[in-house]
């Protein structure tokens, strides 16, 4: 991977020190000559610099590396959610959760919406049922 990005650059310095090099006193046809035959070269290391600097970009702009969930995934992954899972598909809301989000949802987790039913003295059932 170095040698690929080190050989580029030390072709074009080779061939621009041979240009410089027999500049002084050069001739300007023999001054034509020589950056004519540096120029295929620089093109040559241009070229391979761009196609290196796609491939970067190309890499840093491809999909992550994780996989990213769809909220009832996220949901059903962490396990403390069953009864939100449970909720939304009562309420008819998973179509809509598994489209295209961005989605927030703030839900409490079973524990602590089994403590809070618990203190009005209601089911899950009787809960879900409310319209």
């Amino acid at each position: 991977s170095d040698l690929l990005h080190r050989v580029p650059c030390e072709l074009l310095a080779r061939s621009f020190c041979l240009l410089a090099a027999g500049a002084a006193g050069a001739s300007r046809r023999e001054l034509r000559a020589r950056v004519a035959a540096v120029l295929p070269v620089a093109m040559a290391v241009l070229l391979r610099c761009i196609a290196l600097f796609a491939a970067l970009v190309g890499a840093v702009l491809a999909e992550p590396p994780w996989k990213v969930l769809k909220v009832l995934e996220l949901a059903e992954a962490i396990g403390e959610f069953k009864m939100l899972l449970r909720g939304l598909t009562v309420a008819g809301l998973n179509e809509t959760l598994e489209g295209d989000g961005p989605f927030t949802i703030f839900a409490p987790t079973d524990e602590a919406l089994q403590t809070w039913l618990a203190e009005r003295n209601m089911s899950n059932e009787t809960f879900l049922a409310r319209p």
